[in-house]
């Protein structure tokens, strides 16, 4: 019960810190002045988002 304790005191810090790394990797892209298409390629590259959301966002980006 020990061990369980302190495997969740020691994740909320490692949670914290990928959340704070992805918003600020978003941050980047918006204030890199990075086109929409850019950001998204950017985004899938980085796994941040699946092949079919992917896929769905560049063709409503395409028929803008």
């Amino acid at each position: 019960l020990l061990v369980l304790g302190g495997l969740f005191v020691a994740g909320i810090p490692a949670i914290a810190s990928l959340l704070s790394s992805n918003s600020s990797m978003r941050s980047q892209d918006v204030n890199s002045g990075a086109s929409a298409r850019e950001i998204l390629d950017q985004r899938y590259a980085r796994g941040e988002i699946g092949r079919d959301e992917y896929q769905r966002t560049k063709q409503d980006l395409e028929q803008k």
